[in-house]
């Protein structure tokens, strides 16, 4: 087939399915005016189904994206502590964000526009992005600092955070399989490879394909640059969310953190007494095995920023990383 026609067909079934994805946002607006109308109070009432029959109709209208969001609203920790208000909240808001974007797509300006396509649900096409003259490359040594690895429904979602030892930079390479199957990755947690990574296009640039992967090495640099304290953590945050609202997870170097356990809580506490929460995401054997690596000394790490709370990856020692 020639590639016009490859094109042109492409585009018409873009076309199509933002039809979809139009009318999937229209119908999540009524759903959102409907909970807010009632209340968010109403939330830990709901039944399973409840959340699931509109996730159902975002598939149908090929807005997974929206459906998503619509899943960490039911999977808020009800039952646990208040905080599922903000929580909600926070995810409403960025539903509703979300449909406006959707609707004044046309408006927007091209990044943008491809920031809320891949938040609706389209798929990063890999081929797509590294034949792409205008994509950002950085071709740099590149630490692994963690894998975390989900499974979303019948997805597993492996997801794989480096760290660029020349440049400072971060990245996300994400890999999928259907259930269970397995994921053959040259990438292993702690490792430092030389890469030339592309950077699939957004206001906050951090996912990326890797374009040619070269030898592995065996060692840190003398001197990584990390953020003094929490205060620096949070403007860069608000400088992120500035520029793309939708952030809610980036990965950061932080220096001079302890880890403290007060009753039954973990926190981390900077130099200069400021304290933030570990998410629940850390498990208690992580937070337990981070009080035993530190010793309530302070210590330089990274880690990710996830809701409000820290998620600790590795600890950075001298020409060492130790993971968590």
């Amino acid at each position: 087939m020639p590639e016009d026609k490859k094109s042109a067909d492409r585009s018409k079934r873009n076309q199509e399915r933002m039809l979809k994805v139009i009318s999937g946002a229209a119908e999540m607006e009524i759903w959102l005016k409907d909970l807010l109308r009632s209340g968010i109070l109403q939330l830990p009432q709901q039944n399973n189904e409840w959340f699931d029959k509109i996730r159902s109709r975002m598939t149908d209208a090929q807005a997974t994206g929206l459906g998503n969001m619509v899943r960490e609203l039911k999977e808020l920790p009800y039952r646990k502590t208040d905080e599922w208000q903000s929580e909600s909240a926070h995810i409403i808001a960025k539903l509703f964000l979300l449909v406006e974007g959707i609707r004044r797509l046309d408006e927007l300006d091209a990044v943008t526009q491809a920031d809320v396509r891949y938040l609706s649900g389209w798929s990063v096409n890999q081929k797509e992005i590294l034949e792409d003259v205008n994509v950002t490359n950085i071709s740099d040594q590149w630490l692994h600092i963690a894998r975390m690895t989900e499974l979303i429904e019948d997805i597993t979602v492996q997801r794989n955070y480096l760290y660029g030892l020349r440049s400072g930079a971060f990245a996300l390479q994400i890999n999928f399989a259907f259930r269970y199957a397995p994921i053959n990755s040259a990438l292993f947690p702690g490792g430092v490879f030389e890469m030339d990574l592309a950077f699939v296009p957004s206001n906050m640039p951090l996912r990326a394909v890797i374009r040619k992967m070269g030898d592995e090495k065996s060692y840190l640099p003398e001197a990584i640059a990390m953020l003094p304290n929490f205060t620096a953590l949070l403007a860069e945050m608000t400088r992120f969310r500035s520029k793309y609202p939708w952030a809610d997870e980036y990965p950061f170097a932080l220096a001079g953190i302890s880890a403290l356990q007060i009753d039954n809580a973990f926190i981390l506490k900077d130099k200069e007494g400021n304290c933030l929460g570990i998410s629940d995401k850390f498990e208690l054997m992580q937070c337990l095995h981070l009080l035993a690596c530190t010793g309530g000394h302070p210590h330089n790490i990274f880690a990710l920023f996830s809701g409000g709370k820290i998620i600790p990856l590795g600890i950075i020692g001298k020409r060492r990383y130790v993971l968590l």
